[in-house]
């Protein structure tokens, strides 16, 4: 990751063993539904940090939520499982702009869901900015 707002970071190297949220939830603004893909799009990046490893054939799969509180979330995306033998430092697991419609919530979180085996190793990088995520 380059300079950026911490404001904007939902998992820095945050190690992933188990189902997990991101360890942080942005707060996107105090009113639900405002417009906040109108302007310059945002971007959602999450990329592995750190290799990783499981004892058996280790899935992780990343879903996007929005919600207006913790207990009504919507699902914006959720990838596919992802492999473990995929999940190696640097891949890119997202690079999306956020959606201008519907409107998001007041909140945006990331969730990890792992399947299959339980991963003895690997972490996430999870953040925000204008960049498009195309790397020269």
């Amino acid at each position: 990751m380059s300079i950026m707002d911490s404001t904007l970071v939902i998992s820095d190297a945050q190690p992933i063993t188990g189902t997990a949220n991101g360890t942080n939830i942005l707060k996107l603004s105090a009113t639900s539904g405002v417009n906040k893909g109108k302007g310059t799009p945002l971007y959602l990046h999450v990329r592995v940090n750190t290799t990783f490893v499981a004892t058996g054939a280790g899935t992780l799969a990343v879903g996007v939520n929005t919600a207006d509180t913790s207990a009504t979330a919507t699902v914006l995306f959720t990838t596919p499982a992802l492999a473990k033998t995929v999940l190696v430092k640097g891949y890119d697991i997202i690079n999306m702009p956020l959606p201008a419609a519907p409107p998001l919530a007041s909140f945006l979180r990331v969730v990890y869901t792992q399947a299959t085996s339980t991963f003895t190793a690997g972490a996430i990088d999870a953040w925000i900015d204008m960049d498009d995520g195309t790397k020269n």
